[in-house]
């Protein structure tokens, strides 16, 4: 899934979003004020969250951490430059601040920066904090080469788990036809790898409807056995599936798994799983498998710029109290 809402907008709030995952701004909620907002936030109530945590920013005689809740709100929902000059604002509070530059660094990938500006960030992170520059240009590799690798086959003998990624459903909760086309591709692996678990992960992200729930609905109908499928409820997005399917695995003897998704997904769900479970210290060998479908050169575009914040995040490269754990 792509991150499921980036309008700073309020949303009509249901109670099942508050159990979806990740959270935003986790590393704020031992600050009173600072958690208010981020209740806010992960309630998807965005235009009063922002408003209340301006007010904060404005009284705080040092609002460095005011600043950098902002900043990882704006990345998360695609504002990049306006997150850009929320963490060039803390940097001018504190220079030496490994979160906002860490931040600022990412950023200025996302939106193509000049490179020399890039390369005068990445020297001054990596000064500062080498180990959190050594993962970030990691990543950047990962991402540089293996973006555009759509073609992805499983081409083993033996597949523990197929890793199913959810999509949006229909407003009355029926599967859209680009899900029944992933989906037909599960039933085809199914037959494939018999002795496959069959792992669907996705929340009621954009309606009441959860995803993981319909699909297996759609699976169980088509024939596949009930006992292989584990529906995971809670992702809101490709960091939450990933999330989701490191539940499963780490509570179950995996050594091989292929990643289900349409086509244009298929890089970044593959780059996903390959950096969560490098993360989790999980040796874990990962294939990929997507339908016979075309690719928009749109939808390539924002599947290559949602690979930052996912990647990054997945590394543990996002948020102030994971970065702070490397310095």
């Amino acid at each position: 899934m792509a991150y499921k809402n980036t309008a700073l907008v309020d949303v009509p709030f249901q109670k099942s979003r508050r159990t979806l995952i990740p959270k935003i701004g986790m590393s704020y909620t031992t600050n009173t004020d600072l958690k208010r907002i981020v209740d806010y936030i992960n309630d998807w109530q965005f235009e009063t969250g922002l408003y209340t945590l301006d007010e904060v920013i404005e009284e705080a005689p040092f609002p460095a951490d005011a600043l950098l809740l902002k900043g990882e709100v704006l990345a998360l929902a695609e504002q990049n430059y306006e997150a850009i000059a929320i963490y060039s604002k803390v940097l001018e509070i504190e220079p030496d601040n490994v979160y906002a530059l860490t931040g600022k660094l990412i950023q200025l990938n996302r939106v193509r920066a000049d490179e020399k500006l890039i390369s005068a960030v990445s020297k001054r992170l990596k000064a500062l904090a080498p180990e959190v520059y050594t993962k970030y240009a990691e990543v950047i590799s990962l991402k540089t080469d293996h973006q555009n690798d759509f073609n992805r086959r499983c081409i083993s003998d033996t597949i523990d788990a197929l890793l199913v990624f959810g999509y949006f459903l229909n407003a009355d909760g029926t599967v859209p036809e680009k899900l029944q086309q992933r989906l037909t591709k599960v039933i085809e692996l199914a037959d494939r790898y018999p002795e496959a678990s069959i792992v669907i992960s996705g929340g009621p992200v954009q309606n009441h409807f959860s995803e993981a729930r319909e699909m297996k609905r759609y699976l169980v109908d088509a024939g596949v056995e009930e006992e292989r499928l584990f529906a995971y409820e809670r992702a809101r997005d490709t960091a939450g599936n990933i999330m989701e399917f490191l539940d499963f695995v780490m509570e179950n003897p995996i050594n091989e798994v292929c990643a289900v998704t349409s086509k244009d997904h298929l890089p970044r769900t593959w780059m996903s799983l390959v950096t969560g479970f490098k993360q989790a210290g999980l040796d874990v060998h990962v294939h990929g498998e997507s339908p016979e479908d075309d690719i928009d050169g749109q939808i390539i575009e924002r599947e290559h710029n949602l690979n930052y914040q996912t990647l990054f995040r997945l590394a543990g490269l996002f948020e102030k109290k994971d970065i702070m754990k490397l310095i």
